[in-house]
């Protein structure tokens, strides 16, 4: 897909490897994943955590991947990025209950040079979702899906999470950042109906705990044949520099056709000239 920005930027799978150990982590990157993150918070008990960072960093060294760090104000930050500091096999870093612009900071000045993927987790990180997507290295936002209800009490249906969903698409577009990246499904039969669902709210990427649901997800997330054919015939109908454009309403249209035709060319699906 690009450089590692644009990958970043329009990766469709993000899938969490708890770091117990080198085969769980090799069998989780032969999925296909756009992302794979070693993780090294709610995946890994208290009690191998320190083991975990020592499997992580030998992973790194040869198979550059994202992780997913404790929040700031956990005991276990300190030394999940002692662990990490200075590892260059990391590609960026994903913030566990980023609550504020400044948990943002702080990891950023920690790892420096970093990308970083804040995990909106409870209700006071999803009013400040603007002010957190708009700090420098955030480069998306994530729902930690789990979490939020356990904070608000909000019921698992995508009616109960719309609203929530939906702020982090307009907080996503207020910062300038690509669509956010929603939770994991719970269920195996439920992702593809989720994934959709998402996309639908302007999500343009997901969370996976089972390897199984990267293609899921990428599949669900990728522009169709039926989008691809309508972009084209906009394009031809408006023209590739808009110089059959009637109206101001076609400009937009001109954009989000070609935006389709982007997004399955990086993906590197057929779309013709």
């Amino acid at each position: 897909m690009g450089s590692s920005e644009s990958r970043t930027s329009a990766a469709r799978s993000w899938l969490l490897a708890a770091a117990v150990d080198a085969e769980a982590l090799s069998a989780a990157a032969r999925a296909g994943a756009d992302c794979l993150i070693v993780d090294l918070e709610d995946g890994v008990p208290f009690v191998h955590k320190s083991p975990a960072r020592q499997i992580a960093r030998k992973w790194l060294r040869d198979n550059p991947s994202w992780v997913r760090i404790s929040d700031v104000r956990s005991s276990q930050h300190v030394l999940d990025v002692a662990a990490l500091r200075d590892e260059p096999g990391v590609l960026g870093v994903m913030l566990a209950k980023a609550e504020s612009a400044d948990d943002v900071h702080t990891a950023a000045s920690e790892l420096p040079g970093l990308p970083i993927v804040p995990m909106i987790e409870s209700a006071l990180a999803l009013t400040r979702a603007v002010e957190i997507a708009a700090v420098a290295p955030a480069v998306r936002l994530a729902f930690g899906v789990g979490d939020f209800r356990h904070d608000t009490g909000v019921a698992n249906t995508p009616a109960a999470l719309t609203h929530a969903r939906s702020q982090l698409v307009v907080a996503s577009r207020a910062a300038g950042l690509p669509g956010p990246i929603d939770g994991p499904s719970a269920q195996e039969d439920s992702v593809s109906p989720d994934t959709r669902y998402a996309a639908e709210l302007g999500m343009t990427g997901r969370l996976a705990v089972r390897a199984a649901d990267a293609a899921v997800i990428n599949a669900a997330l990728s522009p169709s044949a039926a989008d691809i054919a309508s972009a084209t015939a906009m394009i031809e109908r408006l023209g590739q520099n808009g110089e059959r454009v009637a109206s101001g309403a076609d400009v937009p249209r001109l954009a989000a056709a070609k935006a389709v035709l982007h997004r399955a060319r990086q993906f590197g699906i057929p779309c013709g000239s």
